[in-house]
């Protein structure tokens, strides 16, 4: 029953998404790294279940479940909201330019914070009044919330990811029109905002949230209606407390990925999610640059050859770059002296 491939591909997704992480800070770039947060810790999640439960459906760890599963609920919004924050704030800085203060940066902070943050833990909380069991185990993913599927269901979770993902491709519609009405303009709106971010990380970042919308969109329709179908009541709106205090012990009945281990290709969703954060943020320019230099403070310059030329490559580039801005500064003084 064991899968070792999940637990290896949810452990690489989080390793993979601690570089990007970095970079995202460097630019406080909160949506980025709020959605990288909660890649990071439903995939630690992940991967600590997979370790637990490889072999067994023991109730080994209750502390542990009564706190990862409602997290673990909270996390399929606050990915979803994420992206949108995302998308908006890349929308606003071509259709509505304005010069990003510390004060705006700080109030755009303080929203992504609550929407990506406090909204998913409030709809975590009101979870409970629709979930059966304390927690629920199952293989290989362990312990989860078990919800009775009715029209509260619907109400506290089902609608919300159709509801975020719409929201999310309405301003990545409204973003790509911006760009092709824009396009030539894109470098002096980003330098006029004083964003942080160049032209090529700003399409690195709407290109990630338009594909992320167009995997999840579709998957949140799908989710959505599949609960419909086997929804108990969908008219009824009560809360239900259903034997609380046991556990619910289930085998999976999915189309499995793997025919024998019993996982289906939605499970995936989560591990992809830190290899397209590591395949559009970890492969760029910038973070390359970032490998070799990295690689020199730990002196891998000396065993391999690679890091040693590029190195060097890196420190001729600079200081070209450097020597032309204080060319550029020097011709420029001696201009405005002429016209003194």
């Amino acid at each position: 029953m064991a899968d070792y491939f999940f637990t290896t591909v949810t452990f690489l997704s989080i390793l993979l998404c601690i570089i990007p992480g970095i970079f995202h800070f460097q630019t406080k770039n909160w949506g980025a790294i709020l959605m990288i947060f909660w890649v990071i810790v439903t995939n630690a999640i992940l991967f600590i279940n997979s370790i637990l439960w490889a072999n067994d459906l023991n109730d080994k760890a209750p502390i542990y479940c009564l706190i990862s599963s409602p997290i673990y609920v909270g996390s399929n919004f606050g990915l979803l909201a994420s992206i949108s924050c995302m998308i908006h704030t890349l929308y606003t800085l071509i259709a509505c330019p304005m010069i990003i203060t510390e004060s705006i940066r700080r109030r755009q902070a303080i929203i992504d914070f609550c929407l990506i943050i406090i909204v998913p833990m409030i709809l975590s909380g009101l979870f409970y009044l629709i979930q059966t069991n304390k927690y629920g185990i199952r293989p290989v993913l362990g312990c989860f919330s078990p919800a009775y599927v009715n029209g509260l269901f619907f109400l506290i979770d089902g609608i919300w990811p159709v509801v975020i993902s719409i929201i999310g491709c309405y301003y990545a519609a409204h973003t790509s029109y911006s760009i092709m009405k824009k396009r030539l303009e894109i470098h002096s709106l980003l330098r006029r905002n004083e964003s942080g971010l160049n032209t090529s990380k700003f399409y690195r970042l709407v290109f990630f949230c338009i594909t992320y919308l167009i995997f999840s969109f579709p998957s949140s329709v799908l989710i959505f209606f599949s609960n419909v179908a086997k929804s108990m009541d969908i008219s009824d709106f009560k809360p239900v407390f259903i034997t609380f205090n046991t556990v619910y012990s289930s085998y999976f009945n999915t189309i499995p990925l793997y025919p024998y281990e019993g996982l289906s290709v939605f499970d995936y969703a989560k591990p992809l999610a830190g290899f397209f954060v590591f395949l559009f943020f970890g492969t760029g320019r910038d973070a390359t640059s970032a490998y070799i230099r990295w690689a020199k403070k730990i002196h891998l310059d000396k065993v391999f050859k690679f890091f040693r030329d590029n190195y060097d490559d890196l420190r001729s580039q600079h200081s070209n770059s450097s020597n032309s801005s204080k060319s550029s500064k020097s011709s420029n003084f001696s201009k405005s002296s002429k016209i003194s």
